[in-house]
């Protein structure tokens, strides 16, 4: 996908999403191994993916562009009780669309990719807020990477601080 996003990035960002569903489906198997390939292959392709993955996002906001349809489908698959075993990898592939995604293009890019990510990243700090949440450590490796790319204004403002007693 990188050397072909280098020779035609249009042709790329059409084989994508494709590629994207086909490592996905791996993310349902009971092997631990096999859903820990699939997520480092989902990541890979958000590093790989041509930067149009989040300029489309700003281009036409109001069509569902591929970036949405991947968040969506992470979102969902966070609270989908089939995915609990993945749980560590989704939180790998979240930072990857963190880093993927927000980390490249314009200002403009940016701040679009920043507003489809911040249900994400909202989400993970549901997650890690739960007393029997299994997986913190992985969600504060996602938090972290939240907070390198948005920094902690941005974190500060979508992240609960917890300081009243009751809220511990």
């Amino acid at each position: 996908m990188q050397a072909y996003m280098i020779i035609d990035a249009g042709a790329c960002m059409e084989q994508f999403e494709e590629a994207w569903k086909a490592a996905w489906n791996f993310l349902h198997s009971s092997d631990s191994k096999v859903r820990k390939a699939s997520a480092r292959t989902l990541s890979i392709l958000v590093s790989c993916s041509p930067p149009s993955l989040g300029e489309t996002t700003v281009a036409r906001p109001q069509e569902s562009s591929i970036a949405s349809k991947i968040i969506s489908q992470v979102i969902k698959a966070l609270e989908n009780v089939a995915y609990a075993h993945s749980t560590p990898e989704l939180l790998a592939i979240i930072s990857s669309l963190i880093i993927g995604i927000r980390g490249r293009g314009s200002r403009t890019v940016s701040e679009a990719a920043e507003a489809l990510l911040i249900p994400l990243v909202s989400k993970v700090g549901e997650l890690r807020a739960h007393k029997n949440f299994e997986f913190k450590e992985a969600a504060d490796t996602t938090l972290g990477s939240a907070m390198q790319i948005f920094g902690p204004e941005v974190l500060l403002r979508i992240l609960p601080l917890n300081l009243e007693p009751e809220q511990r």
